[in-house]
């Protein structure tokens, strides 16, 4: 394997650890914490996935918050379910601390979990709602996207996608894994909300099941769990 890092062992370069399924990402951690030049380092691994062949930008976001020239080296796991693999795996071995995982939330702190060590959630549904939140990131936001700034945009647009994430809701305690369930990678969100009004959960169930969604998924179910959680948890999805 060419090293595309000048700290490397065996020809194993930092970079390299995203290369591979999860088992060959551990046994490149294993690798390079067995080697001196690394001793004093920390791994964090983050969910990155390449969509198109493009890396998303989980690492770009925590990288600013660590020393990742000496101390920390971030590496994209490609998913939830690796990072906590990986963090596990290490929590087992005589590396304990030294590989640490941040993974999003998703409905975490709504549907209840069990914490693992060394392993950290982020405070919202994702790192992208939690790059949002806050006057100049709104800003920002708004800047970047060629529209006037309004205070009260974040709130509004949390407020009208209210009955989509009821449906994700169901759908991540109704499945897990990724098994079965409802494809929302098929359901392109800028095909049918256009940020001046709520979408309905009429629409949000006529666009999902006409685009992959699991044929065990019934109205009546999303209707009872919306209907369950906007009574109960009403700030809470």
């Amino acid at each position: 394997m060419a090293s595309t890092s000048t700290s490397n062992t065996g020809g194993m370069s930092l970079r390299g650890i995203t290369e591979g399924n999860v088992n060959f990402q551990i046994t490149s951690l294993e690798a390079l914490l067995n080697n001196p030049i690394h001793a004093n380092k920390t791994f964090i691994a983050v969910e990155g996935e390449k969509n198109n062949g493009i890396w998303a930008s989980d690492k770009q976001f925590y990288s600013p918050f660590f020393n990742c020239d000496t101390e920390v080296y971030i590496f994209e796991s490609q998913g939830c379910g690796n990072v906590e693999k990986i963090v596990k795996h290490f929590n087992n071995s005589s590396f304990q601390g030294k590989v640490i995982g941040i993974r999003d939330a998703d409905f975490l702190h709504i549907t209840g979990h069990t914490p693992i060590p060394n392993l950290f959630l982020t405070d919202a549904h994702d790192w992208e709602i939690m790059a949002t939140q806050g006057t100049d990131s709104e800003r920002k936001m708004c800047a970047e996207m060629s529209i006037d700034y309004d205070s009260t945009l974040y709130n509004t647009v949390m407020e009208h996608l209210k009955p989509l994430s009821y449906i994700r809701l169901y759908n991540s305690m109704k499945f897990s894994n990724a098994t079965g369930g409802i494809n929302f990678n098929a359901v392109a969100l800028n095909n049918y909300y256009f940020g001046d009004t709520p979408i309905s959960t009429d629409i949000c169930l006529n666009k999902i099941h006409g685009n992959g969604a699991n044929s065990t998924v019934t109205p009546y179910h999303l209707f009872t769990l919306i209907f369950h959680f906007s009574h109960n948890n009403k700030d809470s999805a």
